[in-house]
């Protein structure tokens, strides 16, 4: 939501108090311009799409009936580059400035590759099964659209075992409702002195997301073929696991 949020502030900035048929191809590059002076290569990619598909809409609505702009600007390449992952020490460290929840969140985003933002939080008791050792990712919550179930190791099973059932939910605030937002993250990370830089002096930020990494990479490091893989974290496509280096 803020990233969307973010992505219309900037085309207002650009487009605000036009109509759709006064926003030329020349304009759309000029703000993709601008945007790239500024530094936020990718983010100019997913702007350039927002913009598009409000056309392709407006379109299919009967809104407008000129040509869309947005196609005839290219896209500014994205550098290929493997993400930031936890090494076993730094998931140590991560877990041992962590408290019981946030433990437990950080467990089930490493182990079972879920995006704990929009899944994690979402979970309810009904979508853990202790007996057969599995989390459900419902498909209301998943980004695909679909169902998944993800296997729990020792971990994680110990780890939800010890949360306390206070409502429906898994992640609970101690009035029983829901987090919202994944509690504590960054200052565990920062009191475990988690660095955001890997080789090559190239600057990597660890966030919640490095979790969902550590999961891809080290299913592919230790042999796990990329469909079972993709099916596990829930991409799209196997062109998602490009980031990782190893297609």
């Amino acid at each position: 939501f803020r990233s969307y949020k973010e992505t219309v502030r900037q085309l207002t900035l650009s487009f605000s108090g036009k109509l759709l048929t006064e926003i030329s191809v020349f304009l759309v590059e000029a703000h993709r311009q601008r945007r790239i002076k500024a530094g936020v290569r990718v983010r100019t990619n997913r702007e350039l799409a927002v913009l598009k598909n409000i056309f392709n809409r407006c379109r299919e609505w009967g809104l407008f009936s000129g040509e869309n702009p947005v196609i005839a600007v290219k896209l500014t390449k994205e550098p290929k580059q493997r993400l930031r992952f936890l090494e076993p020490e730094e998931e140590a460290r991560l877990l041992s400035k962590c408290d019981e929840t946030l433990r437990a969140m950080v467990l089930i985003g490493i182990y079972c590759g879920i995006r704990l933002k929009s899944e994690g939080l979402t979970l309810r008791w009904q979508d853990i099964d202790f007996t057969r050792r599995t989390v459900t990712v419902q498909a209301a919550w998943a980004k695909t659209g679909k169902t998944r179930t993800i296997p729990m190791n020792s971990l994680v099973l110990a780890a939800l075992s010890r949360l306390p059932k206070k409502s429906e939910w898994v992640f609970t605030k101690p009035n029983g409702k829901p987090y919202t937002a994944v509690r504590g993250f960054d200052k565990a990370r920062k009191a475990a002195e988690l660095i955001d830089v890997i080789p090559n002096t190239e600057k990597f930020a660890v966030t919640v997301h490095t979790l969902r990494h550590t999961f891809a990479t080290r299913l592919i490091e230790n042999g796990v073929d990329l469909r079972t893989v993709q099916e596990l974290g829930g991409w799209s496509n196997l062109k998602m696991l490009e980031r990782y280096g190893y297609v």
